[in-house]
């Protein structure tokens, strides 16, 4: 296992206005295989390449190539920026390949996963013609191209994060964020935001508080792919049984944007796919890419 991070932060233009590109921190796993597709993993919103630890090593071991999980734009150990689309977030993704896994595998088209805000970010790659010719197969978990007005407790989860005492204990902050985050497993998850703060002593939450809350309140329930393009790759949705995030009726949406799709419903599983069934998630994925 190799931590890294991207050095490069550069410029490109889009039409009339210029992107800052996010340099994205990552963790590479394995050696690159230059007769295998390396697989890059793209984490869901407060989300972390570190979360992706245990699941990214198992498939590493059972595909036998190269695995890198990166921190997406404003999350993670990267630095923020006062933007987060998914156009921006695309490229910053589209900017890393070509300048840390083709430069490992000397052009080798990669296999991608993304959850949730990972998947939209991965679909908004995907159906750019510029940016999928890199793609080998493209893997959705829990995430559609429509636009819903889903994860509305994320607005809440902003709005306490915000309000919490970063100079108090772990264990204080914890009990601060019970009443607005009562289930045990998300706040635990939250909480693997926290870092200290070297300038205060106390804590610091990594991912961009501010930028998040635009993102969760406008980019996440408005913005649709429907019409954007279309992806030729091979692609797999994987859904999550107990999950509300992919209704029925989009599937024709998708199949219509992924004309080379296939669906896989994992049971027993809500959004978080692979926290909740990581050995039926893991098969799954390795039997797709093998």
């Amino acid at each position: 296992m190799l931590a890294n991070r991207l050095q490069l932060l550069r410029l490109k233009s889009f039409g009339e206005q210029a992107h800052c590109l996010s340099q994205l921190a990552f963790t590479k796993y394995g050696k690159t295989d230059k007769k295998k597709a390396p697989l890059v993993i793209c984490h869901g919103l407060f989300g972390q390449k570190s979360n992706w630890n245990s699941i990214a090593k198992a498939v590493q071991a059972r595909l036998n190539n190269a695995v890198y999980c990166v921190d997406l734009r404003n999350h993670g150990d990267n630095n923020h920026y006062p933007t987060m689309t998914y156009a921006e977030m695309a490229e910053d993704v589209d900017n890393f390949i070509e300048t840390v896994v083709f430069q490992d595998s000397d052009g080798v088209k990669c296999d991608i996963l993304g959850h949730s805000m990972g998947g939209k970010v991965v679909m908004a790659g995907a159906l750019d013609e510029n940016y999928s010719k890199k793609f080998r197969k493209v893997i959705v978990e829990d995430a559609t191209p429509v636009a819903h007005h889903q994860g509305g407790e994320f607005v809440g989860y902003v709005a306490a994060l915000k309000k919490v005492n970063y100079m108090g204990t772990r264990k204080e902050i914890d009990n601060e964020l019970k009443v607005a985050v009562p289930d045990n497993a998300v706040r635990g998850f939250l909480l693997t935001n926290l870092a200290r703060d070297e300038k205060t002593g106390g804590w610091k939450f990594k991912a961009n508080l501010d930028v998040i809350n635009d993102y969760v309140t406008d980019t996440l329930p408005n913005n649709s792919f429907v019409g954007k393009g279309i992806c030729r790759e091979p692609a797999l949705f994987i859904i999550g049984e107990k999950s509300n995030f992919v209704p029925a009726k989009d599937r024709g949406h998708i199949l219509k944007l992924f004309p080379n799709v296939e669906f896989t419903t994992i049971p027993k599983a809500s959004h978080w796919v692979h926290a909740d069934q990581p050995k039926a998630f893991m098969d799954v994925v390795v039997n797709y890419l093998k």
